[in-house]
């Protein structure tokens, strides 16, 4: 055996592997080799190879061929090391380096925003959020963001619940006002806020997306309202998103081209 040829099957099993998705969990043979290129016999004995080792199973009732067990094994400990909190940690330790603020990463849990990590800023100003933290999801960036990317009947419930009580002259407490703030979040990607929950504080907060594509947190950066004017709230924009971004990219978002 050449030192290429190695190689030469791991390329194919890889392109046989990249075959299978969500849409097409199943292929037969002739399908694979059409595909992939390779001649239906070679096709074959790598199906054959993968299947003693538990990566491909063959359907008894249809003959097609789908993902083994043994790759079920390995999700596993990829998911465990993909940790939402771990993850996103290097990421936000260098968003607050490179804008010298607070930034929290935050999720939904029984129609609230609890806050699951935080690294701190330079700020003077103490930034009240704290891991752990349970909050409303009308008043804030980060809980506004979360609240935007529910479905209607989940924000129906929410309202219903929690009602929208006033924390600051700029909480919004009218629900159409809310409403429309949500779609113009969902819109733009992002959601802004000063002064709505705590006095002489502003936020920016972007969606973090998960490998389904959906929204499973609130990546914020958080300081005092004189440092989030329009010039310097355009670069912040710019910096949260790419961090959500880089964040959801490595929990297995592919970002639309």
């Amino acid at each position: 055996m050449s030192a290429k040829q190695p190689l030469l099957i791991i390329e194919r099993i890889a392109r046989i592997l990249q075959l299978f998705n969500f849409e097409k969990h199943e292929w037969g043979i002739t399908e694979i080799a059409q595909k992939t290129g390779l001649s239906k016999s070679v096709t074959y004995r790598l199906l054959h190879s993968m299947e003693e080792y538990g990566f491909i199973k063959q359907n008894n009732a249809t003959k097609k061929y789908g993902l083994g067990m043994r790759f079920f094994e390995l999700g596993q400990i990829v998911k465990a090391n993909m940790d939402l909190r771990t993850v996103a940690k290097e990421v936000m330790t260098e968003l607050s380096r490179k804008c010298n603020q607070t930034v929290i990463l935050c999720i939904i849990d029984h129609l609230q925003q609890v806050c699951i990590e935080k690294v701190d800023g330079l700020s003077i100003i103490r930034i009240a959020s704290e891991v752990g933290a349970r909050i409303h999801l009308h008043a804030g960036a980060s809980a506004k963001l979360l609240l935007a990317y529910l479905p209607p009947e989940e924000r129906e419930r929410c309202y219903r619940e929690f009602g929208l009580p006033r924390f600051t002259k700029k909480t919004i407490t009218d629900r159409e006002q809310l409403e429309t703030e949500l779609s113009r979040i969902r819109e733009q990607g992002y959601a802004l806020s000063v002064e709505e929950r705590d006095i002489n504080l502003a936020a920016l907060a972007a969606p973090v997306f998960d490998y389904r594509g959906e929204v499973v947190a609130s990546l914020t950066l958080i300081g005092p309202k004189w440092d989030f004017g329009p010039g310097q709230a355009r670069v912040y924009i710019k910096e949260i998103r790419a961090a959500a971004g880089e964040i959801s990219e490595r929990l297995g978002y592919k970002r639309e081209k």
